[in-house]
C-alpha cells in the first residue's frame, strides 16, 4: 500500500486545504492511505477519518508539534498532545500507542543523540526540503539504524503524493506494525515548488494578523509563481541533449529541477575536463570517495580502467550497481559501502583519487582529508571539489539564513554547502599534508528568479554567459570550487 505521511489541512497556520479536497486529491493520486499531520492539533486527522467511507483507504491520524529542539511528528494518535517540550512531546506521543517521526531533521532542527534515539521512524525524504539536506537525512538514519518514511509536508492539494512510501502491508491493521518495523520502500520522489512554501508562509501571515509580513510574502510567492510555475525541465540549447543526459536525467535525482539538472550538467563537464587532462594510465588504481549514483565512477571506468568506489548510503550503492550494470563496466568497477572518514584500505594504494561534493557533509572534514591523503600514493594527484562559500549563490542563500536566524527563536543549521569559502578549502586540504593547486570553479552566475527567466527565455545569453565562464575561469567566485592536489 502507497501513503503519504506528511499532509496538512485547513487545521494548520500554513494551509487551507480542506480534509474532504485531500481525501480526493490522494485517492486521485494512486495513494492509498495518507497521515495528515497538522501542526499542534489532530483536528484535520479526525475529521478526515470521519468523512472517510472507503474502506479500501486509509487516514492515520497525527499532528506536527513544534518543539524547543524542531518538529515532531507523532502518527496514529488518539488525543492531542499537551506538551512543547520534545522529550515530554515523545513520551506522550508513545504513551498513546503511536509512532514517533522525526521530520526534516536538517531543516529547523537541533539534533543531538538523546533525541534521534528517542524517535522511531526518520523522514528520509521531504518534498518540502533540499535535495542534500534529504540526502543527510538518509545517511542519519543509516548511522542510527532508524527506519524511514517518506512524506510531502502537502500544503496544497498540487504537492500531495509528491513523497510516497510503500507499507509493505496487507490490511490497516498491520500498517503500523510495518512502518515501526521499517517495512517499507520509499520512493524517488518530487520536490515542491518554493513559491507554495511562500504562499504558505502568506497564508500563516493573514492567518495570524501579521500585517507587516503580507506585502513581503505576497511579492516572493507571486514573483516565485512567475517564475517556477510549469517550467521547462529539458531546456533546448543549454543542456546538451545527447547520451550522458538520458543517464542522468534517468539515475540521478533531480526532483524535476531544472536548475539542479543544469548545475549538475555543468559540474559533470568539468570533472571530465579535469579528469581528461590527468593522462591516468590503464594499470593506474582509481578510488572515488562518495561515489553516489555511480556517475563519476563509470566515467573514470572507460577505457578498461579499474575503479573502487566508496558510499556510505546502501541505497546510492544499489542504484550505482544498477548503473554500472547497465554500462557493462562490473568487471572493472568494486562498490564499497564505506566511511569517507575511516576508509578501509592501507597508506599509499591508490594513483588517482577523485573527492566532488563529499568533504562538506563529513561530520568531521579534516578527518576525510586526512584519510584521502594517507591512502593516495606520493607524487600521485587527486581531484576534490567543495561549495564556495565566496559565489553569488551560495552567499545569497546564506545571508537568507543568517537573517532568519536573527529573527527566530528557533535557530536552523547553517547548510554545510554555505560554510566554506575556497580559502577555508585549500587550507582543509594543505593541513592534510597535501599541495593543492586551484584548477577552476563553475556556477559564477547561476541561481535566483533573474536567472530562471533568462534561461527559460534567453537559453543562447545563457550559453553566452557559460562560454565567458569557461574562458575567463572566474576560480575564485563561481559556486563549486575544484582543486588539483598532490601527495607530497
Amino acid at each position: 500500500m502507497i501513503f503519504d505521511l506528511h499532509i496538512h489541512s485547513k487545521y494548520s497556520y500554513d494551509s487551507i486545504l480542506e480534509p474532504e479536497k485531500i481525501i480526493m486529491v490522494a485517492k486521485k493520486s494512486g495513494l492509498n492511505g495518507i497521515a495528515i499531520t497538522d501542526h499542534e492539533t489532530i483536528k484535520g486527522g479526525i475529521e478526515a477519518r470521519k468523512i472517510n467511507d472507503d474502506k479500501d483507504f486509509f487516514v492515520i491520524v497525527g499532528s506536527e508539534i513544534n518543539t524547543e529542539a524542531g518538529d515532531i511528528i507523532g502518527l496514529f494518535l488518539k488525543e492531542e498532545i499537551k506538551s512543547r517540550n520534545s522529550m515530554e512531546v515523545i513520551e506522550e506521543i508513545k504513551e498513546q500507542g503511536g509512532i514517533v517521526v522525526l521530520p526534516h531533521p536538517y531543516r529547523g532542527h537541533k539534533l543531538n543523540d538523546e533525541l534521534i534515539s528517542a524517535v522511531d521512524v526518520i523522514e528520509s525524504f521531504n518534498a518540502r526540503t533540499g535535495r542534500y539536506e534529504n540526502f543527510r537525512a538518509e545517511e542519519l538514519a543509516e548511522k542510527h539504524k532508524k527506519p524511514t518514511i517518506a512524506g510531502s509536508d502537502a500544503h496544497f492539494d498540487s504537492e500531495i503524493g509528491m513523497a510516497r512510501t510503500l507499507v509493505n502491508s496487507l490490511n490497516f491493521e498491520s500498517v503500523k506494525k510495518s512502518i515501526f518495523s521499517g517495512n517499507t520502500t520509499i520512493f524517488d520522489g518530487q520536490q515542491s515548488y518554493g513559491y507554495l512554501q511562500s504562499y504558505g508562509q502568506l497564508i500563516k501571515a493573514i492567518k495570524n494578523k501579521r500585517y507587516i509580513s503580507i506585502p513581503i510574502l505576497l511579492i516572493r510567492t507571486v514573483g516565485g509563481y512567475i517564475f517556477k510555475v510549469n517550467p521547462k525541465f529539458v531546456i533546448p540549447g543549454v543542456v546538451p541533449n545527447d547520451k550522458l543526459q538520458a543517464d542522468l536525467d534517468k539515475y540521478q535525482k533531480y526532483y524535476n529541477s531544472w536548475l539542479w539538472r543544469y548545475q549538475h550538467r555543468q559540474r559533470v563537464n568539468n570533472v571530465i575536463d579535469i579528469v581528461n587532462r590527468q593522462n591516468i594510465k590503464k594499470e593506474a588504481k582509481i578510488l572515488e570517495i562518495g561515489c553516489g549514483r555511480g556517475i563519476y565512477t563509470t566515467l573514470l571506468a572507460r577505457n578498461n580502467r579499474n575503479v573502487v568506489g566508496i558510499e556510505l548510503s546502501n541505497r546510492e550503492i544499489s542504484v550505482s550497481k544498477e548503473f554500472v550494470g547497465k554500462k557493462q563496466l562490473t568487471k572493472n568497477v568494486t562498490l564499497i559501502r564505506a566511511d569517507a572518514q575511516r576508509l578501509p584500505f592501507k597508506d599509499d594504494v591508490f594513483d588517482f583519487v577523485l573527492c566532488s561534493e563529499v568533504l562538506e557533509h563529513l561530520d568531521d572534514p579534516s578527518r576525510g582529508a586526512s584519510e584521502l591523503n594517507r591512502v593516495l600514493k606520493r607524487g600521485k594527484k587527486a581531484i576534490v571539489s567543495m561549495p564556495n562559500l565566496i559565489s553569488y549563490f551560495w552567499m545569497r542563500l546564506r545571508v537568507i539564513n543568517e537573517l532568519r536566524n536573527l529573527l527566530r527563536d528557533n535557530k536552523i543549521e547553517i547548510d554545510p554547502h554555505m560554510k566554506f569559502p575556497y580559502w577555508r578549502i585549500i587550507s582543509l586540504l594543505e593541513l592534510a599534508g597535501l599541495r593543492t593547486k586551484p584548477l577552476r570553479s563553475t556556477h559564477l552566475f547561476s541561481g535566483g528568479l533573474v536567472f530562471g527567466f533568462l534561461i527559460h527565455n534567453f537559453p543562447s545569453f545563457i550559453r553566452l554567459l557559460n562560454w565567458i565562464e569557461w574562458k575567463l575561469n572566474f576560480k575564485y567566485l563561481s559556486a563549486f570550487f575544484f582543486v588539483g592536489v598532490e601527495k607530497e
